[in-house]
């Protein structure tokens, strides 16, 4: 089965520094198979007979650990879950600017009372929402100037995220296409 991993935190402002080749070819010695990465900011498509996303989640923070002293949260998602993450965004149909819209995927699905609070927040520039596991954003200002980071959403929700824009997402989309 193929399945997308995202890696939060790795490559940026020079820290937590991954090579993404070596990080390919740790993880096809360890039963990983057409490991794909994307950028150098962590996503990577891969193949497994793992049972579960969580023993993906694990294997991959382990390498990272060993093989580059890191530890940062990666969050897995099957090829079924990413194709129905691309059919729901709902902000499709507010903009034409892809460059606006984001989705942060959550390691876990949060509680129902920490979605509704979290829900009745509300900025001007920004609107969000919470499906399950992801959390689409329109942000009218970008990424760089939104009241609504990663960090928000881990703050209010008590679990561990990872945004990427919209565009990337439909580029990893793309990826599972092509084995």
């Amino acid at each position: 089965m193929q399945y997308i991993a995202l890696i939060r935190g790795i490559n940026v402002g020079g820290h937590n520094k991954v090579n993404m080749k070596t990080l390919r070819d740790a993880m096809e010695e360890n039963k990983f198979k057409e490991v794909r990465t994307y950028i150098q900011s962590g996503n990577i498509v891969l193949q497994s007979n793992a049972k579960s996303v969580e023993s993906i989640e694990t294997a991959i923070s382990k390498l990272l650990k060993t093989h580059f002293d890191v530890n940062v949260p990666v969050i897995v998602r099957d090829e079924k879950e990413w194709k129905t993450t691309v059919k729901r965004n709902q902000f499709l149909k507010s903009t034409d600017d892809l460059s606006k819209l984001f989705v942060t995927f959550l390691s876990e699905k949060p509680s129902r009372a920490d979605v509704k609070a979290t829900s009745l927040i509300h900025y001007p520039h920004d609107d969000f929402m919470i499906d399950g596991k992801d959390i689409y954003m329109f942000c009218k200002d970008g990424y760089g100037k939104t009241d609504i980071p990663n960090t928000f959403f881990e703050r209010h929700l008590k679990v561990k995220g990872s945004t990427r824009n919209w565009r990337t997402v439909l580029e990893l989309e793309k990826m599972l296409k092509t084995v």
